[in-house]
């Protein structure tokens, strides 16, 4: 029997960055973000022995005689999980593991967190821990930190374990408060409806764009400070239109939104970028943004009501395949089969 694992990836609509160390231990951040039907998978099983084989959905192979030999010699991160149940919950060899990703690396969707997250909770299934949403969140991020040093703030391991759209309170070290939104669902059909996501290609490392973010709150640069703190009162302006179901307030501030973003860094927004984007204003479009850390990866825009269809074929004509997708309401799920 398999112990197998999904966890979703998400949007970040406003706020992403301000929970990213020094900022928010030193001004506290917010997050408003949302999980999609979009998800990282993990199913493993114990099999005889004490052989590791590690099969990834690009058909490559990874074997490995003992869980040892997989955690130090081993190229999928989720030896580090491995790792941490060895040491701590007893996890021994003799393991089946297959991965999948539903979107490609470095998109900017979160997947890597997605990753950690379901990889820990098919492990507490197979070792019979007991993990609440909260440590598994806790322990991806510091995996990630720790053994891949990403940087990068939680928003979203809380995001792939706990699903939905959420308001995202942090203040530093570990805490985090979460606030999900109970939005009224035709608001929620008509915002999803709207949606239009599309992958620019491949972004620059997520911690190339972060260290810079860093480096200039770090020295005060007053133009970042600025946008983080604008940032967050953006986040907290779309929770009460979303909840008031105004979609073109909504609008406004996710357009004011990727602006605020590009002042983060130089780095987040190029040429290639900021011209889609305005093309895609021009076909349909009411506002947009990058989802993740920026130079790349997915582009989210909303689109003006029923242009949807329109945008879509414009950005075709543009070699850019809009992926389809819906809210996940639900984080982290499990399943035995």
């Amino acid at each position: 029997m398999y112990e197998s694992s999904r966890a979703p990836l998400r949007l970040s609509f406003a706020g992403g960055g301000s929970d990213v160390s020094p900022y928010c231990e030193e001004h506290g951040g917010i997050v408003l973000n949302a999980t999609i039907s979009k998800f990282t998978w993990v199913s493993l099983k114990k099999i005889p022995g004490e052989s590791v084989s590690i099969y990834h959905s690009d058909g490559t192979f990874e074997q490995f005689k003992t869980l040892d030999d997989f955690i130090s010699k081993g190229i999928s991160p989720i030896k580090h999980v491995c790792s941490h149940f060895k040491d701590h919950h007893n996890l021994t060899g003799g393991l089946e593991i297959h991965l999948r990703n539903d979107a490609p690396g470095m998109s900017g969707l979160g997947g890597s967190a997605s990753f950690f997250v379901s990889a820990i909770n098919s492990l507490r299934l197979l070792t019979l821990s007991d993990i609440n949403k909260y440590d598994m969140a806790e322990l991806a991020f510091n995996l990630e930190r720790q053994k891949l040093g990403n940087i990068g703030g939680r928003q979203d391991q809380y995001a792939a374990a706990f699903g939905g759209i959420n308001f995202i309170e942090f203040k530093g070290n570990d805490f985090v408060r979460m606030n999900p939104l109970t939005i009224k669902q035709d608001v929620l059909l008509e915002l999803e409806k709207r949606l239009v996501l599309v992958n620019l290609g491949k972004r620059r490392k997520s911690g190339d764009i972060i260290s810079d973010q860093v480096k200039r709150v770090t020295e005060h640069n007053s133009k970042s400070l600025k946008a983080l703190d604008e940032t967050k009162k953006i986040a907290i302006s779309m929770k009460h239109s979303l909840n008031k179901g105004d979609l073109d307030d909504f609008s406004k501030l996710l357009s004011t939104a990727w602006e605020a973003k590009k002042n983060f860094s130089p780095l987040i927004s190029n040429t290639y970028i900021d011209g889609i984007y305005e093309y895609s204003l021009k076909n349909g479009a009411a506002a947009g943004k990058i989802t993740g850390a920026g130079g790349g990866g997915h582009m989210m825009l909303l689109a003006k009501p029923n242009e949807e269809e329109a945008l879509k074929r414009a950005l075709i004509k543009k070699g850019l395949l809009p992926i389809p997708f819906t809210f996940q309401m639900h984080g982290v799920e499990s399943w035995r089969g």
